[in-house]
């Protein structure tokens, strides 16, 4: 198996967009090691927030990986300026569609929050996926591959991992979170046991995945259908989106759901690809993406480090009013 990292750039993630929209340069998101020489808390979720408003430090490598069959997975790895302490792992799957790059504010931001991102590089064939066009089992294999391609990335991390030179073994490859947009995350709630009818599922289940977060999932086969367990495993989950959308789960199973105001599954533009007829940036949602990426780091640093802090604020934002948002944030629990 060879791995060859064909481009290394460190960009200010956010500043792409932030610049568009006029937002104030002094925004300039720190690391928690950074924000911490300055002496300011970065346990809540106002100090995230603001944070991943403005333009976030990050840096970004394009990452490939070939087996040895001479298959090729490309990905592209983000992850903070500055750290002095161990990286748990967040392997990204974007919508269909999309490829890695577009997810640079949202991947950037997780990553100036000492994270070290795995995003998967699932380009366009063609310049689309026609997705209607395919049949029930042409769809199944189409969502299996995607599988496939994330377990070989999560086979891969320590060749990522290396992109940080001298730090490579801050990367913690003992923790793994999975995160996806739209239709990607349903394939990141596969890998953490969950079907895309709520239920729970062995046949996609990683057991090195310890939580899932689903960001605007796409509908599912059956909004009401019931999670009746735990994921195996013990695996937490946290759906941000339209709750009317999203698997209704019992008490101890493990699924979360946010309920976040939003107009556009890409957020006017700023993630992802913009929905048809939307002008990229012209309906932006900067407020709705921010609150989303301080909604994931409280979620992960709960599931993924242990930070009951972190859970106590994550559980304390229901009804929280977030300048911007149409409506207060809705939290499900379980």
């Amino acid at each position: 198996m060879k791995h060859f990292i064909t481009r290394r750039t460190t960009l200010f993630g956010s500043a792409i967009w932030a610049s568009g929209l006029g937002l104030s340069a002094n925004l300039t998101a720190m690391s928690p090691a950074q924000s911490g020489i300055l002496g300011r808390d970065t346990n809540e979720f106002d100090v995230i927030f603001r944070e991943s408003s403005g333009a976030v430090a990050a840096s970004f490598s394009d990452f490939a990986v070939r087996s040895p069959e001479g298959i090729t997975c490309s990905a592209r790895l983000a992850y903070p300026l500055v750290f002095n302490k161990r990286l748990p792992v967040l392997i990204f799957i974007p919508d269909e569609g999309a490829s890695a790059s577009h997810y640079d504010p949202l991947t950037g931001a997780l990553a100036a929050q000492d994270y070290f991102v795995i995003s998967i590089d699932r380009r366009r064939v063609n310049g689309q996926t026609n997705r209607p066009s395919l049949s029930v089992d042409q769809l199944a294999e189409h969502r299996l591959r995607h599988f496939a391609e994330a377990r070989f990335l999560l086979d891969t991390i320590d060749a990522a991992a290396a992109v940080l030179g001298t730090q490579s073994d801050l990367v913690d490859a003992s923790r793994v979170g999975t995160m996806g947009h739209g239709e990607g995350a349903w394939i990141a709630a596969g890998l953490g046991g969950w079907d895309s009818n709520g239920s729970p599922s062995t046949r996609t289940r990683d057991g090195r995945v310890y939580a899932i977060l689903g960001l605007l999932p796409t509908r599912s086969l059956s909004p009401t259908q019931v999670a009746p367990q735990r994921s195996p495993g013990g695996v937490n989950g946290l759906f941000i989106g339209d709750l009317t959308q999203m698997p209704i789960a019992q008490e101890r199973s493990g699924l979360l759901g946010l309920g976040l105001p939003v107009n556009s599954t890409s957020f006017g533009g700023l993630i992802g690809v913009p929905t048809d007829g939307e002008t990229k940036r012209a309906n932006a949602e900067p407020q709705a993406l921010a609150a989303a990426i301080a909604s994931a780091v409280l979620f992960f640093d709960w599931t993924l480090r242990g930070n009951q802090d972190r859970k106590r604020e994550l559980m304390n934002l229901d009804g929280r009013q977030i300048d911007g948002l149409s409506t207060p944030l809705q939290l499900r629990r379980t």
